[in-house]
């Protein structure tokens, strides 16, 4: 922060009226300092706790983050957007007479898609941090057992995308053989709303065949590239990504309020400056 202003310049000494004038523009110095200095205090604090959270996991894994952030979402949200046209189709036979809910519920299916590839990326990503936290807390166990527990969510989630890449898939192809041969009794589910039911009846009784497998594997496909930019998008260390974001956020504000300061107190010195050049030349 700006030096306080405590003394009269000498070639404004024996002017009443510029000492007058300096009096005030002292004040609202002192004014500036005393309305930023807690948000300065408040600002250094933060950033410095901050620098030194980052510090201790620098100091820990020796290297600097690895994420990227800016476009890791929006492209997420892109592959969800290209799972559309390829399972629209899958929902056409339930929503038939209303085209927008088909593609509703195929994007709603491409968001789940991509938040279980998220999740599934990240759990690759930092297995092996997660498993060197487990046998450093508790030396001596296997890297097997210590690797279980990221190795069954894991599995959990590659299995709900299997699962939906599945269903999605025999949708479709249930869509094709309604299409060419309707079922009586299952186009009185469908006109009688019964949608759940007729899905249940509909995944039971078709086997995937190439047809399905096609749109089995399209699905798994784009899934593996959502899994594949989570993995390269976020730092194997748990915490170190959202340490580095608060680093960065901290300095910001901490610059921020410098800006601002460093404003106030050149506009109270231009002010200054205009009113000593008035009365001079007066």
């Amino acid at each position: 922060m700006a030096q306080n202003v405590v003394q009269l310049p000498a070639e404004l000494r024996g002017n009443q009226a510029l000492e007058k004038a300096w009096s005030f523009h002292r004040d609202k110095v002192q004014q500036i300092e005393d309305r930023f200095r807690p948000h300065f205090e408040n600002a250094e604090l933060q950033s410095l706790e901050a620098q030194q959270n980052w510090n201790t996991i620098n100091g820990q894994v020796n290297r600097l983050p690895s994420y990227a952030r800016i476009w890791y979402l929006p492209f997420l949200l892109v592959l969800a957007v290209t799972e559309i046209p390829v399972n629209r189709l899958s929902f056409e036979l339930f929503f038939g007479e209303s085209p927008l809910l088909s593609l509703i519920v195929a994007f709603l299916v491409g968001m789940i898609f991509m938040v279980l590839a998220h999740f599934t990326g990240i759990g690759f990503r930092r297995l092996g941090y997660n498993v060197s936290y487990i046998i450093n807390q508790n030396p001596g166990t296997s890297p097997v057992l210590a690797a279980l527990p990221s190795l069954t969510w894991i599995g959990f989630c590659l299995s709900l995308i299997l699962a939906i890449c599945y269903g999605v898939g025999v949708l479709r192809q249930g869509y094709l053989a309604f299409a060419t041969q309707a079922d009586p009794s299952f186009s009185q589910m469908i006109d009688s709303q019964q949608y759940i039911e007729a899905a249940a009846r509909l995944v039971l009784a078709v086997t995937l065949g190439i047809e399905g497998w096609i749109f089995f594997s399209i699905n798994l496909a784009i899934v593996t590239v959502g899994i594949l930019a989570a993995f390269f998008c976020h730092d194997p260390h748990p915490e170190y990504e959202k340490v580095d974001l608060a680093r960065k956020a901290a300095n910001k504000a901490l610059g921020r309020i410098r800006i601002q300061h460093g404003r106030a107190i050149s506009s109270e010195e231009g002010r200054f400056a205009n009113e000593k050049r008035q009365m001079s030349s007066n």
